[in-house]
């Protein structure tokens, strides 16, 4: 709960970092639909904060909970605009799964 005189940003800087690792799926509704999810990808990578990690079925990116969200809200809403409409499918875990894989 943010403290009076704070406004959300302030909360989100005294929030304690937490690792996240985000699937995404992203389903143009179009028929040329790969330039839509190229260039999400694309934007992604662009983020030096997060690691971005493609397969053939998803992409999956990791780092701090709240970069990520933050990255993927601006990169979703820029898709939309380009784009036009589309399905985003995430799954979202609380842990970072590259780490608890080579455990």
């Amino acid at each position: 709960m943010p403290e009076p005189n704070e406004d959300a940003t302030d909360s989100l800087k005294r929030r304690q970092p937490m690792k996240a690792s985000i699937d995404i799926s992203l389903y143009p509704l179009n028929q040329d639909y790969l330039p839509a999810i190229d260039a999400f990808i694309k934007a992604l990578k662009q983020y030096p904060d997060i690691d971005v990690v493609e397969n053939d079925l998803t992409t999956q990116i990791f780092g701090d909970f709240d970069v990520l969200m933050a990255c993927l809200q601006t990169e979703i809403r820029s898709s939309f605009f380009e784009f036009g409409q589309g399905v985003f499918t995430l799954k979202v875990l609380k842990e970072d799964l590259r780490r608890t894989q080579h455990d």
